[in-house]
């Protein structure tokens, strides 16, 4: 990752100043802001601030360990939607993550990263941001500089339930809190019969398109999250997307799913209209299908992954995640010790290898998507759940971006695993890379 002054972005986020020597007064106030928010002091029973009230502290401590997804943006009277790097237009879904010292942004690509205290009712984020350097399309990364922009101009945060509420100037954003969305769990290497589907219903919240979440949208006015409803009766299924749905039998085929469609044709808000096209383009090229206990998978085999779980599950469960077809998040702070909080919470590296001779391998080094070969063998299992073998990258192609692996060890990391030949240790949903002195630890969520 690289580091950014935030003085390096110079537009606010509604628009350039007029005069650039003099500052405007919503900067004044974020300087300010900033500037109290360096002066910390340990108080009995957490961390205060010179200038914070006990409401603010009170804020601040609500919000820690908390993920908030964008559910609207209002941009001087005109709603703002977010584009992701998978498809032109393709809505993103931004995201803001609290912890204990610091705080994650992502407006659809890049991360950044930043110490934030709450001054006064108003988001501060003292000090230097760190932001990740993956190389996209000119309009997403405009939007990272966007919401970074927006960020550090001391926005007023107002925490309501799931519901977080950030204004500066003529720009609202509303967000709601939603976990993390579960890995994908790999598809069933058994037959998938009906009787396995029927009388189940699986909701989703979200999507992943590129790695990036898309967000379900819903009717206007009703609560978020969203979600995606698909409902097995005896030979038939039914579709609940929102707004439209669509009933009729399905077809299981050689691992794949056909028969889903969102064919009514009610009148929708455009979002809802632009989502039932989305989901029935999803659903053309029947979509192959996995299910690992409570939980259901929809993959196109291109970018889209969907995933479901069991809506009757109180605690759902998954098998323990198999080498092949799952992916595998890289333990940032157990392979890179001496790994900052701050990097710790920006570090998107994965790697998914697809069965094969030779397997497939899908890379993220925390700034390049990399794809190519690799040869696998696999030992026989010493355990029950534990299995070993050796693994040895091909040549990965991918996109240059302008991160420097010596200055990421998150990214160095996931270079120094594209060489040699690793020997592995799979025990459950952790994965562990050896190779010399060096180990790379990975996990399922």
């Amino acid at each position: 990752m690289i580091e950014r002054s935030t003085s390096d972005f110079a537009t606010a986020v509604d628009g350039p100043d007029p005069e650039p020597r003099q500052t405007s007064p919503g900067r004044a106030a974020a300087a300010v802001l900033a500037a109290i928010a360096v002066i910390g002091v340990v108080v009995a029973g957490g961390y205060a601030v010179f200038g914070a009230s006990a409401d603010d502290v009170a804020l601040r401590d609500a919000l820690v360990g908390r993920r908030f997804v964008v559910s609207s943006i209002n941009e001087g009277g005109q709603p703002k939607v977010l584009v992701g790097p998978a498809l032109s237009g393709e809505p993103a879904i931004g995201l803001i993550s609290f912890g204990d010292a610091f705080l994650s942004a992502s407006g659809g690509c890049n991360s950044t990263g930043s110490a934030f205290e709450v001054v006064d009712g108003r988001l501060a984020l003292p000090g230097d941001q760190s932001m990740t350097a993956a190389a996209c399309g000119p309009e997403v990364m405009a939007q990272d500089d966007w919401l970074s922009s927006f960020l550090n101009a001391g926005p007023t945060i107002v925490l309501d339930g799931e519901r977080l509420t950030l204004r500066t100037g003529s720009t609202t954003i509303e967000l709601v809190e939603r976990a993390a969305p579960p890995d994908p769990p790999a598809p069933t290497s058994t037959v998938l019969l009906p009787a396995d589907l029927t009388g189940r219903t699986f909701v989703a919240t979200a999507a992943l398109v590129s790695g990036v979440e898309r967000r379900i949208v819903g009717p206007a006015g009703e609560p978020e999250p969203h979600q995606l409803r698909i409902t097995f009766g005896d030979g038939t299924v039914l579709v609940s997307a929102g707004c439209n749905s669509g009933n009729g039998p399905y077809t299981l085929k050689m691992g794949r799913i056909g028969g889903l469609a969102v064919s009514t044709e009610m009148a929708c808000a455009p979002a809802l209209m632009d989502q039932d096209a989305w989901l029935n383009a999803f659903f053309a090229t029947p979509p192959s299908l996995g299910l690992d206990g409570d939980y259901l998978t929809l993959g196109n085999q291109i970018d889209t992954i969907i995933v479901f779980v069991d809506e009757a599950a109180t605690a759902p469960v998954a098998a323990p995640a198999p080498l092949f077809g799952t992916r595998w998040s890289l333990d940032a702070s157990a392979s890179v010790p001496s790994l900052t909080a701050s990097a710790e919470a920006m570090s998107f590296a994965d790697l998914t290898l697809t069965e094969g001779e030779p397997a497939a391998v899908y890379l993220r080094d925390g700034c390049n998507v990399l794809t190519g070969d690799a040869r696998v063998e696999v030992d026989p299992p010493t355990e029950a759940d534990i299995t070993t073998g050796v693994v040895t990258m091909g040549e990965l192609d991918g996109a240059d971006s302008t991160c420097e692996p010596a200055r990421d060890p998150v990214v160095e990391v996931m270079v120094a695993i594209q060489r040699g030949t690793w020997s592995y240790v799979l025990d459950g949903t952790r994965l562990e890379l050896t190779n010399g002195d060096r180990t790379a630890v990975f996990r399922t969520t």
